[in-house]
């Protein structure tokens, strides 16, 4: 019992490797880098996708809602959003952290597995800012938390980069409440292509292969900016800028971002 209360993973760790089933596991590990709270029309998008890389098959709708039912209560929990869909949501954010660690120890299996199978950009921004997160136990100059993963992306970048050229355009991932004609309402969120390379510059200053995938992306939205088309407030941001100007320049110490911005975007429009 005080080996358990001094080691609580180990709890999660004789469950999931143990007791639960293969289609549990990777309905588990599909909902880690999705936002809490993910409609369940969402996690099956993930996890389909992810089963398909790491088992070789999707799960039917019966496998699916089986595996969740049979999860609920332990390591997740399943709501009821206002606007009548269900979502699900880690039981605790233990079951995260545990989670973390099995990648850490997959010797890059099931990093790649996400990675490949992602359907969302979140998701590959939530795995990569992982492999970046500080060990806060270990001082001012403390260790990655998670060093297979850092390491695992140093040496897949060009994986990485894939994934995103196929994700980037696609909807995201954040759900947020809304009122619609004086009603709450859980709607999707849209996220901008210059928030999306704001945050591959925040994360990536280790690799330079995304930063340089990033570079291209943001000379393609500047011709879009050129007929005052984007999401203004993003691409000042994106330049480090209060305001945007007619030239700017982002420098990280991989790889140096040179942005030509014309024109300002005054009145922007969406895409």
């Amino acid at each position: 019992m005080l080996d358990v209360l001094n080691d609580p993973a180990s709890l999660w760790d004789h469950a999931f490797k143990s007791q639960l089933s293969t289609d549990a596991q990777t309905i588990l590990l599909g909902m880690l880098f999705l936002p809490a709270a993910t409609p369940l029309d969402d996690l099956v998008a993930a996890v389909q996708s992810l089963s398909l890389n790491r088992n070789g098959r999707y799960l039917s709708g019966i496998e699916f809602m089986t595996q969740l039912k049979n999860l609920e209560g332990s390591f997740v929990a399943i709501d009821a959003l206002r606007s009548g869909e269900r979502s699900a949501k880690y039981f605790t954010p233990a079951v995260t952290d545990y989670l973390l660690g099995v990648l850490q120890e997959s010797n890059g299996a099931e990093i790649q597995a996400i990675v490949e199978s992602a359907v969302f950009f979140e998701q590959l921004l939530g795995i990569w800012g992982a492999a970046e997160i500080r060990d806060k136990n270990q001082g001012t100059t403390s260790p990655v938390k998670y060093p297979q993963l850092a390491v695992w992306f140093q040496r897949h970048a060009t994986i990485l980069v894939e994934a995103f050229e196929r994700t980037w355009r696609l909807p995201s991932c954040v759900w947020k409440q809304q009122f619609l004609g004086g009603e709450p309402r859980f709607a999707r969120t849209p996220v901008s292509l210059e928030a999306r390379l704001q945050k591959v510059i925040e994360i990536g200053s280790s690799i330079s292969e995304a930063l340089a995938w990033a570079e291209l992306r943001v000379e393609e939205l500047a011709l879009a900016w050129r007929s005052r088309v984007g999401d203004r407030a993003a691409a000042a941001a994106l330049v480090g800028l209060g305001a945007l100007v007619r030239l700017a320049v982002v420098v990280r110490p991989s790889c140096p971002l040179k942005l030509q911005l014309l024109p300002q975007l005054d009145h922007p429009v969406g895409r």
